[in-house]
């Protein structure tokens, strides 16, 4: 049943961190949830652009009473992005107007005219809609950053647990070696003791020891198992369904052990971080909108000019207008400048506190590089000189110049410096992720529509 709710195991051939790290993609939830994110932005930036489409528009009315009269209105308008609007159409008003409506009037087949807006301070150049439309590229690009540190980051869990599920193979071999030896062990021993060649102690001792061994054996399996199960969260099949690979899918072998890194160009490398690019496109957000607030300080001064004409010919009339405007006070436009410039100071020294501590952790982990390195290599050799004790013991046994106790000590030191091996082969590989991670740069190709 929980094989049905986590999809069949897997059996096939050795399976590869290559083939895991393939299938980082939109099959995972939290990629999926980055990559919708990245969407939303998309879709608020085309908003943002829609802005400053043309926008077409109607207006009719008619009166009753001392002055009938009809009204109708039909224009185009828009807003350019660096402030100034214009506007477009044909108007019609006939009928009897009052002497403070007359401007309404018109020939009775309408008129054309053509309206242009331009502020001349506040608007211009950092209008509203303009810094709307930065602010949504900004977040557009925090967005896409994020999804490529969302890849960036579940790769580095997917590696972890490849390599722990690796690590737990490796151990459960271990274990078999060392019950294998018990058991083997304990038919000889049976041979023997009815031989009288060898005292009953010996033979209850080492069926005890055989005991021992395969609770360590299975409690080795259970922690493959888990480990399995662990890995199939980052490992999914084509619909998304988490595969749990079985052991004959598990490496002979260790990778090759990863070459030294070079720390100034990891240093280097690391001003590409995907982090660091989102900081970047907030710290520019927070700079449109600050331009924005500037610009608002100043007062509103629009000017208009408008051209109409019979839509059947006639005179052309021109009309210029200005309107001014400026708060009593400033103090609403002065507090959303105070509020954007914290903003920004805040954006500023994120960036510069994520950029120090990435500095910091790169460092850091050369250091546990090299210490993982030196690490792996003693406690491989560890394992080799107790490989070595363990059989030269065992031959002493056999010769009758050691007891069972001697043989079992040195077994369970083998043991015990292979699993040292392991955890040390283990770490190396899980630092070596990490660096890896820290200084994965950050492509704008990252962020292409994953596999769905």
């Amino acid at each position: 049943m929980i094989l049905l709710l986590w999809s069949s195991l897997t059996w096939a051939a050795t399976l590869s961190l290559d083939e895991v790290l393939a299938r980082v993609d939109a099959r995972l939830p939290e990629v999926a949830m980055a990559d919708a994110a990245r969407q939303a932005s998309e879709a608020d930036l085309a908003e943002a652009r829609g802005g400053f489409d043309p926008y077409v528009s109607s207006y009719g009315s008619a009166y009753g009473g001392a002055y009938p009269r009809e009204l109708v209105d039909v224009a185009v308008s828009g807003t350019t992005a660096i402030g100034p609007s214009w506007s477009a159409g044909w108007r019609r008003g006939v009928g009897v107007f009052p002497s403070y409506a007359e401007a309404d009037l018109t020939p009775p087949e309408g008129e054309l005219y053509a309206r242009v807006g331009v502020p001349l301070l506040d608007g211009l150049l950092e209008g509203a809609e303009r810094a709307d439309l930065r602010v949504s590229a900004a977040q557009l690009a925090t967005s896409e950053a994020s999804f490529a540190g969302t890849i960036v980051d579940t790769r580095l869990k997917a590696t972890a647990l490849y390599w722990r599920w690796v690590a737990a193979g490796a151990k459960l071999e271990v274990a078999e070696e060392q019950l294998a030896l018990a058991v083997q062990r304990q038919q000889m021993l049976t041979r023997e003791v009815a031989l009288g060649a060898r005292p009953e102690i010996d033979r209850v001792e080492n069926e005890r020891v055989v005991l021992d061994r395969r609770a360590k054996e299975a409690q080795a399996r259970a922690d493959l198992d888990a480990a399995a199960f662990a890995l199939s969260v980052a490992y999914r099949d084509d619909d998304g369904r988490p595969m749990a690979p079985g052991p004959d899918r598990l490496p002979t072998v260790w990778a090759p052990r990863p070459a030294p890194p070079d720390l100034d160009r990891d240093l280097v490398a690391a001003l590409q971080r995907p982090e660091l690019a989102a900081l970047g496109a907030r710290r520019a957000a927070a700079e449109a909108t600050l331009a924005r607030a500037r610009n608002g300080l100043l007062p509103t001064v629009d000017v208009t000019a408008e051209v109409a004409t019979p839509a059947l010919g006639g005179d052309v009339e021109v009309v210029g207008g200005v309107s001014l405007g400026l708060s009593a006070t400033g103090r609403a436009a002065r507090a959303k400048r105070d509020h954007a410039e914290a903003k920004l100071f805040g954006v500023t020294e994120s960036e510069r506190a994520a950029r120090d501590q990435l500095t910091a952790e790169i460092s850091a982990t050369h250091a546990r590089w090299r210490a993982s390195a030196e690490a792996e290599a003693f406690a491989a050799a560890s394992a080799e000189l107790a490989a070595e004790v363990a059989a030269a013991t065992e031959r002493r046994f056999e010769l009758g110049a050691a007891t069972l106790l001697d043989v079992v000590l040195r077994e369970g030191a083998l043991a015990d410096a292979r699993r040292a091996a392991i955890d040390a082969a283990l770490e190396l590989r899980l630092v070596e992720a990490r660096r890896v991670a820290l200084t994965a740069p950050y492509l704008p190709a990252d962020t292409g529509a994953p596999v769905r």
